[in-house]
């Protein structure tokens, strides 16, 4: 008969919380946000050539490739994240509008690939135009086409 062998596993994490010292959650939550900061140009300027990505995707898949329908939900989960990330709303919104059309059609059935390009030129106008509050039609607009009221 085996006897069974029982290690102890030294839990550093529960160490280090019980031990003085550290940070508080405050200066934590502020260098964190000082480091997303010193990214926060690099992000933003990759939005350009994500929206040209989405513009091709949408475009190949009216062409019926059906590969495309998941890379423009990736696409647009992207700039949904990197919206939310830096303070952009409209486009989170827009880009989540899009991602709800992506995710909400019929199985087997091809996307609405005109509501597609809608959302698309929609995400590349709130790039350009930030969260202008004369905007937000725009968003109840993808809303409405998206099925999200």
């Amino acid at each position: 008969m085996t006897t069974a062998r029982v290690f102890k596993v030294e839990n550093r994490l529960a160490k280090l919380v019980g031990e003085p010292g550290g940070r508080t959650l405050i200066d934590a939550l502020r260098s964190a946000e000082a480091r997303v900061e010193t990214v926060r140009e690099r992000c933003l300027d990759s939005l350009g050539p994500k929206i040209e990505r989405l513009q091709m995707l949408a475009k190949s898949g009216r062409e019926g490739c059906v590969a495309d329908v998941a890379g423009v939900y990736a696409i647009a989960n992207e700039i949904f994240a990197l919206a939310g990330l830096f303070d952009q709303p409209m486009l989170a919104e827009a880009a989540l509008s899009l991602c709800e059309l992506m995710a909400n059609g019929d199985e087997g059935a091809p996307p609405n690939w005109p509501a597609v390009d809608v959302h698309v030129d929609a995400i590349r106008l709130l790039r350009v135009a930030g969260d202008d509050p004369s905007l937000a039609g725009v968003i109840d607009q993808l809303r409405k086409v998206s099925g999200r009221r």
